[in-house]
């Protein structure tokens, strides 16, 4: 790889903006040597063709100069010292038999014009009158006017003639060759930030439409030979082969046909090959299919944008998504419109996925309005603001506005304030608005803003938010530097098992992986479930946690836990919900 440097230091943002075109030039230059051996024995079987060149050395080489910051040139200022530079062969061996051999060194150097560039290296052959035995000569020689231009790479031919028991050795000096280096911004923009143009019905095809084939398909398509439904990648959506997202256009494939609203009449075979029909307009779902985001994607075209594009959102609220999404540990930025997701199904699991620099979102959480899945491993960073909904009484957090029974949240952490509405029976909560599940090892590090004047009724929820009877929430904690007046939340009143640490604790070994405790604040005008007020007397960091989760005996835990949905998917794949820790920084999730 090249080093690339920007030719200007003095450009400056667009009057009246806050981003510059910054401009690079390679900042130095590619130097090519090629070696041809000639005049062999006819035979490839003879001694002779087992001569190798090696050790190729570019002489006093300048390592150290100074770049010119200016648009007006690229050249070198001043050079200072010297070091003869080894060229790499990635063929050792050389490349051809029989009459010929070609031997290709490579080296990066300083841009420098008209110099004279010496040279040595090595040839080792057979001795002629032992053939058992081999002999190395070294070779030097100088060749003039070379120039070697930044961005551009330089030619050296170096012909040795291999006959009479004799090698010669000349020189030709060809001139530089032009290799550009592809501009790869523009292919960036256009497979990973979402446009407007990309939410057009004609930019994209699902399943069953009649240009949905390998050659003409966006995303998905039916295989002509198995009817089953395959990505333009070749796999099948199963566990071992998920469907892959590389592109923001195929994340809008994806979206839509959890909508499926503008599907054609379609037949194809399950995963286990059973003839399924969908329906004109139906939607697909997901449900035993694997989906995996093999990309970070930006949800807007620009990187400060004045003319926001709104995201369509997976599904709606009358079609869920209920497959398996693997994030990858990749990550969605500036997220605005829709939540990720707008209802997640029971089946449904979403892990591994950062989610950061939201705009604003039309809805009651980053990831979903409503969900019944597992959600684990979810990292959001940066503020988040809703908009302003018709209806205020309603539940909203950062991460979910309600969990359901059947659903639950696992090491899932938001960095960052909160800022919704909510009247009436309505409520703001750090990582969701309403908690009628599992909450297992989760934090919250910033403050909750409720954008409506209550008259004094605020409607938040430090850190976690509000839980309905029979729900549950294990080495949860929120931010007290953050929301220092809402200390008494950790009761079993409001934020139920929702607990204060200090900024400090939680930038520490020991709330990640430590020793670290909680005991439950007792009030005794609440009837405490006495299996739950033991496993909340056990709650340390937030990695034993997991493992007391997972390893705990089933009659130890309580039975709505024991019957959440995914458990077992939890069991098997917890070691991916882990925190990380690094002195001095909120814990992430692996």
């Amino acid at each position: 790889d090249d080093l690339l440097l920007t030719y200007d230091k003095a450009k400056l943002a667009e009057p009246g903006g806050s981003v510059a075109k910054i401009y690079f030039y390679h900042a130095l230059a590619n130097v090519r040597v090629i070696v041809n051996i000639s005049g062999f024995s006819a035979s490839d079987q003879h001694d002779d063709v087992k001569s190798n060149v090696h050790d190729m050395v570019l002489k006093e080489m300048p390592i150290e100069y100074q770049w010119n910051q200016t648009s007006a040139g690229v050249t070198a200022l001043s050079n200072s010292t010297t070091m003869d530079t080894h060229m790499w062969i990635p063929r050792e061996d050389g490349t051809g038999t029989g009459v010929g051999k070609q031997f290709t060194f490579y080296a990066l150097a300083v841009p420098r014009t008209g110099v004279t560039q010496a040279i040595s290296f090595k040839v080792t052959y057979p001795n002629p009158m032992k053939p058992d035995k081999k002999l190395t000569n070294t070779y030097t020689t100088e060749i003039s006017g070379i120039e070697y231009r930044a961005g551009f790479c330089t030619t050296i031919n170096i012909t040795l003639n291999h006959q009479n028991e004799d090698i010669t050795v000349g020189a030709e000096y060809m001139d530089w060759q032009y290799v550009e280096t592809p501009d790869q911004s523009e292919l960036k923009k256009n497979s990973t930030m979402l446009t407007r143009e990309m939410l057009d019905r004609s930019n994209y095809t699902l399943f069953g439409d009649v240009k949905a084939n390998a050659d003409d398909a966006t995303w998905l398509y039916i295989a002509e030979s198995s009817r089953k439904i395959v990505d333009i990648y070749g796999n099948d959506g199963s566990s071992t082969n998920p469907f892959v997202i590389a592109t923001a256009q195929q994340l809008v494939a994806f979206a839509n046909e959890v909508k499926g609203t503008d599907r054609s009449a379609v037949t194809y075979k399950n995963l286990a090959g059973t003839e399924t029909p969908l329906a004109a307009g139906a939607s697909f779902d997901f449900t035993d299919y694997y989906v995996k985001l093999d990309a970070d994607i930006v949800l807007q075209p620009e990187l400060m944008p004045t003319d926001t594009v709104t995201w369509c959102g997976i599904g709606d609220d009358a079609h869920a998504f209920n497959g398996k999404f693997l994030g990858g540990k990749r990550t969605i930025r500036s997220l605005y419109g829709s939540p990720f997701f707008y209802k997640l199904g029971s089946t449904a699991v979403v892990e591994q996925l950062n989610i950061m620099d939201v705009i604003e979102v039309d809805g009651r959480g980053i990831v979903a309005n409503e969900s019944s899945a597992l959600i684990a491993a979810v990292f959001a960073n940066g503020p988040i603001r809703q908009k302003e909904p018709a209806d205020k009484a309603i539940y909203s957090g950062s991460l979910v506005g309600t969990v359901k029974p059947e659903g639950g949240l696992i090491s899932c952490a938001h960095v960052g304030d909160v800022e919704a509405y909510a009247t009436g029976v309505g409520a703001i909560g750090g990582l969701v608005g309403y908690n009628q599940g599992l909450l297992l090892s989760c934090y919250h590090s910033g403050k909750e803003k409720n954008l409506v004047n209550n008259a004094g009724t605020d409607n938040t929820y430090a850190g976690v938010g509000k839980f309905s009877e029979g729900s549950y929430a294990f080495s949860c904690y929120y931010n007290i530097d953050a929301d220092p007046e809402k200390s008494d939340y950790a009761s079993l009143n409001h934020g139920k098992h929702a607990f204060p640490v200090h900024i400090d604790v939680m930038q520490s070994y020991e709330f990640v992986n430590g020793t670290y405790a909680i005991t439950v604040l007792k009030d005794d005008n609440i009837d405490h479930n006495q299996a739950h007020q033991e496993w909340t007397n056990q709650h340390m960091s937030l990695n034993n946690a997991l493992d007391i989760f997972k390893n705990a005996d089933e009659n130890t835990i309580p039975e709505s836990i024991r019957n959440v949905s995914h458990r077992e998917w939890f069991t098997a794949n917890y070691q991916s919900y882990k925190f990380t820790y690094t002195p001095g920084e909120y814990p992430r999730v692996q």
